[in-house]
This record gives structure tokens, sequence and C-alpha cells, in this order.
């Protein structure tokens, strides 16, 4: 295909992807500022905390989310203590968030809650989510105690704020406090489910829609991640440990996913940088595969293998970007979007790693951190992703409709449309090796010369078309009509036709003497026809040739008796 070539600096690009960054990055901030904000619980139980890592005190009457826990090994205990305000009644529930560890909660000593506490023992996965404790009655006023057991390293350092709501709304508050999360998510991947789908059955009939699949599953994989990550699946389920399973799938596979596109995008590269995208590719999928195969072995579990991952998708994606894009200065304007759109999902993932480390080893407590860049980067993303393919698309077409055109026009006579002395030249070879039987007709317009001294040339182009038209009118679903030039014209019929052809030819001379009547001259052709059964060798060169023979024989016998009655006779070609 033909590419519209975009020119463009490295500078030019860094500076159009880095626009795009601060709006991905102004529509997140103003997205987690509207969520955190407390429009939904009646009650927020900010403290006074007491907090305890192992026994030892390391807060005394502080705000929750002011406490930085630090870092710490597995089977690290956290004990945080409060008092329940006076004003909480009966019929209300905590909602506390805690990741990666096992929850038990107390009222004046009597336990009310527990998650997973026996998983620790038998070192399984435990789960992250919200916990929705149920508050006894008459509680106000009592000691409020919430004991963990860290399953993994380094699992939490910080805790939000947790939120009161009555019981019997509690999971809708829930869901409402989500719903920004929620509509993201199911967005992504309600339009990663269609495109796959729709990829799936376009790329069946054109391979070409292949593409269309793999940008689908980019998209559900970053939506499932996403909804799994804010926890929306738990206003259908509370089984925490599956669904941080399949977070971490989707977190995992989604690289490789994106690792497709590109390759397919330079899928006709010759150069390395195919080979190394795929190459690069197949590592990413390596990784993903014997991460499940070590989680589900319960050998390294998914939380442990996440720093490799930051490492090596970090470098993968930079990789790909580079390999991929970077390297080539003139692109199509496809590629000069896409290019950008990784750039920017690029920017998104390396500023977002950022984020969850800060948030996670510097500032646990800042609320907005805890919101990811990646969802409104990958629908920033796909919708660059998907605007790139359709410009891909329409070149395409545009690119094909131009060389149909230009095979259009080198195969067809300009005058009469019919097939020229190009096209016939190619057949023969066609014709030639199929060993099909056929027959050649070839005529020559009487009279042209004169037509052209006595009225103009244009008048005698207009005989050419006129005749073309008749040809093409009775032997137009025998076989191929051909214009070899000046006032020659060829017809190639196979056998399947040949008991039609002498009343073709019959029908073409009435149709001649009709038109002739409302004309100043008359339409008249003498003609050859020969059949490869009866010529040596069988050649379409010597079948052509016997029957321009017996076309000139009949031109001379219609000049020697200085009469135009060449359609009258017809040959004995059954003999």
């Amino acid at each position: 295909m033909e590419k519209i070539k975009v020119h463009y600096s490295v500078g030019k690009l860094i500076g159009i992807s880095f626009i795009g960054l601060a709006i991905i990055i102004f529509v997140w901030w103003l997205l987690a500022y509207i969520q955190s904000k407390n429009y939904y619980y009646e009650y927020e139980l900010d403290g006074p905390w007491d907090a305890y890592v192992d026994g030892e005190q390391i807060a005394s009457g502080e705000v929750l989310d002011e406490i930085n826990f630090g870092v710490n090994p597995r089977l690290t205990k956290y004990d945080l203590y409060t008092v329940i305000p006076e004003e909480i009644g009966t019929g209300y529930t905590v909602e506390f968030f805690a990741c990666l560890c096992s929850l038990e909660a107390y009222v004046d000593g009597q336990k009310i809650y527990d998650y997973a506490s026996d998983q620790i023992a038998l070192d399984h996965m435990v789960g992250s989510g919200y916990h929705f404790i149920n508050l006894p009655a008459n509680c106000g006023g009592k000691q409020f105690w919430i004991h963990m057991v860290m399953n993994e390293y380094n699992a939490s350092t910080g805790y939000v704020i947790p939120r009161v709501s009555k019981t019997r709304e509690a999971l809708t508050v829930f869901a409402a406090s989500q719903a920004i999360n929620s509509v993201i998510g199911i967005t992504l991947i309600g339009l990663g489910f269609i495109l796959t789908i729709v990829g799936i059955f376009t790329s069946i009939a054109n391979p070409m829609y292949t593409r269309i699949i793999f940008i689908g599953l980019f998209s559900f994989l970053m939506g499932s991640w996403s909804a799994l990550n804010n926890k929306i699946g738990q206003i259908y389920s509370l089984n925490r440990t599956r669904y941080s399973e399949l977070e971490y799938v989707a977190l995992y596979w989604a690289p490789v996913a994106f690792g497709i596109i590109v390759w397919l995008m330079r899928k006709e590269d010759k150069t390395w940088r195919k080979n190394f995208v795929l190459g690069l590719t197949m590592v990413l999928a390596l990784f993903s595969f014997s991460s499940m195969v070590m989680h589900y072995t319960n050998t390294v579990r998914f939380p442990q293998m996440l720093s490799y991952f930051h490492i090596l998708g970090g470098l993968s994606l930079l990789g790909l970007m580079v390999a991929g894009f970077l390297s080539v200065t003139d692109k199509s304007r496809s590629e000069y979007v896409t290019t950008i759109a990784i750039i920017i999902l690029v920017e998104v993932l390396a500023l977002d790693v950022i984020r969850f480390n800060i948030q996670k080893y510097l500032a646990p407590n800042i609320v907005l951190l805890l919101n990811s860049l990646i969802p409104i980067g990958t629908i920033f993303f796909i919708t660059m992703l998907l605007f790139s393919y359709l410009l891909y698309l329409y070149d395409m077409i545009m690119s094909n409709a131009e060389k149909e055109m230009l095979t259009n026009l080198a195969y067809h006579d300009i005058l009469t449309g019919l097939l020229n002395r190009t096209k016939f030249d190619e057949t023969i070879k066609e014709i030639d090796s199929s060993g099909i039987d056929f027959a050649i007709i070839n005529f020559d317009v009487n009279g042209l010369k004169s037509v052209n001294d006595t009225f103009g040339h244009e008048e005698g182009d207009n005989l050419i078309k006129i005749f073309a038209k008749m040809l093409e009118d009775e032997f137009g679903t025998l076989g191929s009509c051909y214009r070899m030039g000046g006032d020659e014209f060829l017809v190639v019929v196979d056998d399947r036709y040949f008991n039609s052809i002498e009343n073709a030819l019959r029908k073409l001379k009435s149709a001649q003497k009709a038109v002739s009547a409302g004309l100043k001259y008359e339409i008249d052709a003498a003609y050859g026809l020969a059949f490869k059964s009866e010529v040596a060798g069988g050649t379409v060169e010597n079948v052509y040739s016997q029957a321009d023979k017996r076309m000139y024989e009949m031109k001379i016998r219609a000049h020697n008796s200085r009469t135009y009655q060449s359609m009258n006779f017809v040959p004995n070609w059954k003999e």
C-alpha cells in the first residue's frame, strides 16, 4: 500500500505527547478529587487511633490516614484501636480497605468479623479489598479494634480513614462511591468485548482486520484490571482472593496484547525491528505464563512478581516503542497517530508506576494517589488507536482504488472500454498453460479510413465505439472482447460456447444493418474464425494467426467484389 507520508521531528512528537499526558493528568485529578469527597457516607472513623506493629506502639491518638506503618516483612501484625462515636447507634457498617492481609474486628474485645485468618497459617494468597464490618447494636462509645496480619512482604504501609454507612445501604453507598471507576472499567470491558468479537468475524473474511482482535483484548484486559483494582466486583461478590488473582492475570497479560498490536503494525517491516518486537512480546508472554504457573502451584505468588513485572514491563514497552515506531522517520498518517498514542501510553504507565511507589512508600495516606492513571490513559490510547486504524483502512482503501483504476487504465482501451492488446498478451500465457479448448474471432472494421477522411476523426472514433458496443453486446457473455488497436478487434471464446458463435455472428450482422440505417455511412466488419483443435501446435499465437489470415481472406473477397457483404458469409467452421 502506498503510504501518505508524514514528516516529523522527535521533538514535535514528544511535545504533542506531553500535551496529551497533561490532559490525562487533569482528567485523572478531577475525577479522583470528585471521588475522594465524602458525598455518600454518614460518618468517618478518623480517630483518634492508636497503632501497633508487632505489639510495638507506633502512634497514639492520631488520625489513621496520617500514620505510616513503614516497610515490613510477611506475617507482620498490625493492631489499630479507636472508640466508636457515641452518635453511631444500631444498624451501621464500617467500610475498611485492607491490602493482602487477614483481618479481624472486635468491639470491646468481642470478635464481630473474621477474614482469612485461617489462610495465613496455610500460606495461601489472601486477597485485597473492602471489608464491610457490621457493628453490633448500641456500640457507640465502645472500643473498636482491628487486628491484621500481612500475608505478603510490604503489603500495606498506610490506611485510609474507614467510613460508616447504614447496613442496609452499605453496598449501594459503596457502588455510588465507585461510580466513576465503574463507568471507566465497564466502558473499557464493553468496548474490548465488542472489538474482539467484531475482529474475530471480520478477520475470517480478511486477515487485515486481525489487529482489531488484539486492540479489543487490550481494552478488555485493561478494563478488567481497572474494575478489579477498584474492587468494583465486590458489589456482586466478596470473594476478594479470586478477584485479586484475576486482577494480576489481567495486568500481566495486557502488555502481551499490546506487543502483538505493535508487531501486527510492523508485520510488513523487513528489518530487524519486526523480529525484535516479536521477541519482546514472547518474553512478556513467557513471564505472564510462568507467573500463573508459579502462583497456582503456590511457589511464588502474584504479588511477589509485581516488582519484576514493573521492571520487565517498563523496559519492554520502551523497546516496543523504539523498535516499533521511533526509529522510523517517514510514517503514514496512521503510524504517526499510533506513535503519539504509544508515547502517551508509555508516559502514563511510567508515571503510574511512580505514583504507585510514592503512594506505597512515601505518602501512603494521600487519597488522591490511590487512583491509577492507567484507566484514563487506556481510554485515551484505545481511542487514538481506533482513529489510527480508521486512517489505515481509509488509506488502504484509497490506495487499492487507485491501483484498481491504474490497472483498469493499463488493461482497457480508453476509447471503447474493451480489453486491450496488453491484456491479451498477458492472457496468452494463462490460456496456453490451462490446456483448455478455445476459439479466436478476429474482426477488422471496414471503411474506417474513408469515414475519417470524409467525416473527420471524431466520427471515425464514433464508428469504433459503436462497433465495440455491438461486439460486447453479442460476444460479452461468450468470451473476452479486445480492441487490438486501430480498427482491429478480437474475441476469445472457450469451448462451452462454441455452439453460440454462429448465432452471435448473425446477430452482430443484423445489429450493424439496423444501426447503419441511421448513419451517414455503413458499419461493416470482416472477420476470421479459428479453433485450437484445427491448428497445429494449438497455441494462442498460432490460432490467432490463423484467424487473422481468414479475416484478410474475407476482406479481400469483399474488396474484389466491390461490395460490403462480408457478414453474409459464415464459413462452415464445424467441418
